[in-house]
């Protein structure tokens, strides 16, 4: 296996969270959908001066923009395949109320999948 693949994983909220990187293609096309979001906000995100700054307001417009259909499509697609504590998780059930930690998780998925697109990038500690 590719050390670029290897399951990515961090603790937030006393929970240890893990997920695959995404495939090329399949992060391409995340990615793409990702700039529909941000739209011309774009070089806002890449300006931002850090990856925690650039993270944060690519979050940031992702949950203004919850209203949209395909955006909280986006958000479960980019969270399938997550597991806490070893065992899958059910998004609706996992979340609901728990939103504090869907954003931190969705923040820590951007920023290990897309973090080379913001300056300095790296990984970051959620």
């Amino acid at each position: 296996m590719y050390e670029n693949m290897a399951t990515m994983s961090t603790t937030i909220d006393g929970s240890t969270w893990e997920i695959n990187p995404y495939p090329a293609t399949v992060g391409a096309g995340y990615l793409k959908r990702l700039f529909k979001v941000f739209g011309q906000s774009f070089s806002v995100l890449v300006e931002a001066g850090d990856v925690e700054g650039g993270i944060s307001k690519a979050v940031e417009m992702l949950v203004g923009n919850l209203d949209k259909d395909d955006v909280i499509d986006l958000v479960k697609k980019m969270t399938s395949g997550l597991r806490k504590d070893g065992s899958p998780v059910n998004f609706d059930s996992e979340f609901a109320r728990r939103y504090h930690v869907l954003f931190a998780i969705v923040q820590w998925i951007i920023t290990e999948n897309f973090g080379s697109f913001f300056p300095n990038s790296g990984s970051v500690s959620v």
